[in-house]
């Protein structure tokens, strides 16, 4: 049922089976959304979120106050992603929008509750008819939430983009976000770049980013190397092979796994009187 009401009828990239609409899909997201080129020209995005990371987790230790870190990441994936999509942040303290963000929020959680788990109607579809558990009651609403919530930021990006040019949506070079890009390919081809497809990538793009970087940071701060020969360090040679072209926070063009294996073995390492280490 998820995916059904989640998904927008089988029809989002995670849902979908293979075949035309999975290949449009997929070719809209690589070529106009994530590309390099277009990953590159929102890498402001990215840093502004980090500092802002940076600045909270200074102003809590100033105060001793602990912070629970896979919240702090989820909150700085969500706001990298949502920015990314709309220009908008919802978490955090310079939140613009106080009402929005926080129906914001409460989608979100009711979607990774309803959308994670199972239930028995998947298995047993007669408890559909007779409404057990009320799960898909509650998929259906929150369907209608999300939707309406996504085109609101449509229309509103929509409205924005044709205020700033004198009624027309191409914006030439300007850093795009990802409505924007779309819709500016929506007025050369509107049967193809319709509001559907836009609704169904900014539905799925949030979950896949999140997901993703939190089995990254999983991985950072894992438990403590246990013997020498996982705290040994990499070899020179492999060393050698990473390149920091520049002090921002690109992503690393190679062998990002070392990068992260000698973080996790300096932090493991650090010896903090005043603290502990998660196992």
């Amino acid at each position: 049922m998820a995916g059904k009401y989640l998904g927008n009828d089988y029809t989002s990239l995670a849902t979908t089976s293979y075949g035309d609409h999975w290949r449009i899909m997929r070719r809209i997201s690589s070529m106009e959304i994530l590309s390099t080129q277009r990953l590159q020209m929102l890498q402001s995005i990215r840093t502004d979120e980090v500092k802002a990371m940076i600045r909270r987790l200074y102003r809590a230790s100033e105060t001793h106050q602990a912070v629970d870190m896979k919240i702090v990441f989820f909150e700085l994936m969500m706001n990298v992603m949502m920015r990314m999509i709309s220009g908008k942040s919802y978490y955090g303290e310079n939140v613009e929008e106080i009402e929005e963000a926080k129906k914001f929020r409460e989608i979100v959680i009711e979607t990774f509750q309803l959308g994670g788990t199972s239930n028995m109607a998947d298995f047993l579809p007669m408890l559909r008819w007779l409404g057990v558990g009320g799960v898909e009651k509650r998929l259906m609403v929150l369907q209608k939430k999300r939707d309406a919530s996504m085109q609101e930021l449509v229309e509103e990006c929509r409205r924005r983009m044709r205020s700033s040019n004198g009624g027309n949506l191409d914006m030439g070079g300007k850093n795009k976000t990802m409505i924007e890009v779309l819709l500016t390919l929506q007025e050369k081809e509107p049967e193809y770049y319709t509001d559907g497809i836009i609704g169904i990538l900014m539905l799925i793009l949030p979950r896949a980013g999140t997901s993703q970087a939190s089995g990254v940071f999983d991985k950072l701060g894992g438990r403590p190397p246990r013997n020498r020969r996982e705290r040994r360090e990499p070899a020179a040679p492999a060393d050698r092979r990473i390149y920091l072209h520049n002090t921002s926070i690109n992503p690393l063009r190679q062998k990002c796994h070392l990068l992260a294996s000698r973080c996790r073995s300096r932090v493991r390492e650090c010896d903090r009187p005043n603290g502990h280490s998660p196992q």
